[in-house]
């Protein structure tokens, strides 16, 4: 009688089938602003304005739209192709050819592309063994 609603990330297959993904995705999308304190449980996506802090437990993407102002970001993972104004702390930043980063970054792993910018101190963690 009623039909299996899809969560927030959800996608049905090309066949009408079931999900394809359960893992949960907030985003932030383009010609979208959006100010204050943001508290993710799994992935997060900014594609418009962002401004306050925010705290990923999963994997954050910057899209190349994406102008982002905080006081800090904590994430696993932060990959920016975006403009972004903020200290980071992740296990590991991705920085894409369009990225700009201005601010400092404290992590296990930075990768970044040919064009990709920071303006800052980098901070690579030793990692525990």
């Amino acid at each position: 009688m009623f039909k299996r609603m899809l969560g927030v990330g959800e996608r049905r297959n090309a066949s009408g089938g079931g999900a394809v993904s359960t893992s949960k995705e907030t985003v932030v999308a383009n010609g979208t602003s959006f100010s204050g304190v943001m508290r993710v449980d799994g992935n997060a996506r900014i594609e418009g304005s962002f401004e306050g802090s925010l705290e990923v437990s999963e994997t954050l993407r910057i899209a190349k739209t994406a102008r982002v102002v905080c006081e800090y970001i904590k994430a696993d993972t932060v990959i920016v192709a975006g403009a972004v104004k903020s200290d980071i702390v992740a296990s590991r930043v991705e920085i894409r050819k369009t990225g700009q980063i201005f601010g400092n970054l404290e992590t296990d792993s930075l990768g970044t592309e040919e064009g990709g910018y920071v303006r800052g101190t980098v901070e690579l963690r030793e990692k525990e063994e």
